[in-house]
């Protein structure tokens, strides 16, 4: 005998009813995922966006902007923060939070897009006039910490797969750069001489990150010897190699900060990352 046909009805109606909740769960679930993973992109466009609305525009505009496009979409689809305070204020702030976003990141990707929005805010916003100093305050208390800094394990073995290449090519471009600026402030008096000021102001600037990186890099088991001599470029050229290795550091630099084998708790190293980005940037 057929079974009746509103129970048939009920029963295809239940599976779709249970089909539609599935689906919603999962939509869920996927929605509530991906909230996760971009919470630390919604946070850095949350302070992006306020300094927008400070109405700022030239260089700290463009580092907005800038900063803003290395997000992916569904992190930049916020409501801007209200700001009351003046812009000076909004800036430092806005810089600490972004500072301490990318020291807390759990990811080297997160790392790279909140430290970055930090160096470039406060590199456009020197451009324009807005702040005073090398550094933001918030990155200057964080390097005093650095003052007198022992290690008490030094050279130790790096963790396996942990070699972060990025910051093995900065030394590189960083040995580079100290010899043959050295060497070209030296031959001031001889066919060198039109770039023997600006050697000399690179060489200091060499010589000083070289100070401030190797004990931390020899802690961290990072520490990588210079070569004993690089090729020197013809007169003409050695300006033109002088900012070439000068950029490489910057390259360099902001690749270690995105490096997945530099661990995202190595805090000094990244903080080191940090200053020479805008040490370099200054010496360019």
């Amino acid at each position: 005998m057929p079974r009746p046909l509103p129970k048939i009805f009920a029963a295809l109606l239940a599976l779709i009813l249970l089909a539609l909740v599935a689906v919603g769960l999962t939509a869920q679930k996927k929605s509530d995922q991906t909230r996760a993973e971009l919470e630390t992109q919604s946070a850095i466009a949350a302070q992006l966006l306020s300094l927008r609305q400070t109405g700022e525009d030239g260089e700290l505009g463009a580092a907005i902007t800038a900063s803003l496009e290395t997000l992916a979409p569904a992190a930049r689809d916020i409501e801007a923060v209200q700001v009351s305070e003046g812009s000076g204020s909004r800036l430092e702030q806005s810089l600490d939070a972004l500072l301490s976003l990318g020291f807390d990141a759990q990811t080297a990707a997160d790392r790279e897009r909140a430290l970055m929005a930090a160096v470039r805010v406060w590199q456009g916003a020197a451009a324009d006039g807005l702040v005073e100093g090398n550094y933001p305050p918030a990155l200057e208390q964080r390097l005093e910490g650095l003052e007198g800094f022992v290690c008490d394990d030094p050279n130790p073995a790096p963790a396996e797969g942990a070699v972060s290449e990025p910051v093995l090519h900065l030394q590189d471009a960083l040995g580079q750069l100290g010899y043959v600026a050295e060497v070209y402030a030296a031959r001031a008096g001889q066919e060198y001489g039109e770039v023997a000021e600006t050697a000399g102001n690179r060489a200091k600037f060499a010589d000083t990150l070289e100070g401030e990186l190797s004990p931390i890099l020899s802690c961290e088991g990072l520490l990588r010897a210079p070569a004993a001599s690089y090729p020197l470029a013809e007169p003409a050229d050695a300006s033109t190699q002088l900012d070439a290795a000068l950029a490489a550091i910057t390259t360099d630099a902001q690749a270690a900060l995105g490096d997945s084998a530099l661990p995202t708790e190595a805090d000094r190293v990244e903080l080191l990352l940090v200053k020479t980005l805008l040490d370099a940037g200054s010496a360019s």
